[in-house]
């Protein structure tokens, strides 16, 4: 399931799944790759490693994916190349994944409060570039912080890049 904003989403989570645990990711994903499959598949393990014995509901994995206009801020104005309605509805169709939420530009400090993950997963690349405040926010909740090794070279940016040098080539 998908949900465009947040106040939905949590009102939905607070009557169908009130005390599952709950993994975390985030991002563009905008040009869909084998490092991001990864991340998902990490999330579904620590989803699967946080399910005890008997324990219902079972940990659910969200995936946060970045609006519209969040893209253009981090990427640049060329950016996003699908729109978050097609990256969300590609993200929500992966077996991974139990629900999509519209990441808006400034409010991941907000989602995090509100969903209070035990588990917020991440690509390698970031093990250092983590926004601070963002990091202070999980660890202030309890939240685990875990990073997925990626595919070296291997990026959406890196994806496009690629491309325009092909068609400039043409």
């Amino acid at each position: 399931m998908k949900f465009d904003n947040y106040d939905e989403f949590k009102n939905y989570l607070d009557t169908i799944y009130k005390d599952a645990p709950i993994v975390l990711t985030n991002g563009c994903f905008d040009i869909l790759h084998a490092g991001h499959i990864k991340v998902l598949k990490k999330c579904r393990g620590e989803a699967y490693s946080l399910n005890g014995v008997g324990n219902f509901p079972g940990a659910i994995v969200v995936v946060a994916v970045d609006s519209d206009q969040s893209v253009r801020k981090l990427k640049g104005n060329d950016r996003p190349i699908n729109s978050w309605e097609h990256r969300s509805l590609i993200i929500n169709s992966i077996k991974s994944v139990d629900f999509v939420v519209k990441m808006t530009t400034d409010g991941f400090e907000d989602l995090i409060r509100a969903l209070k993950p035990r588990v917020y997963v991440k690509g390698s690349e970031y093990e250092n570039s983590l926004n601070p405040s963002d990091v202070i926010t999980l660890e202030e909740i309890g939240c685990k912080i875990k990073f997925c090794k990626m595919i070296d070279e291997l990026s959406s940016t890196e994806s496009i890049e690629k491309l325009s040098h092909l068609i400039e080539r043409m």
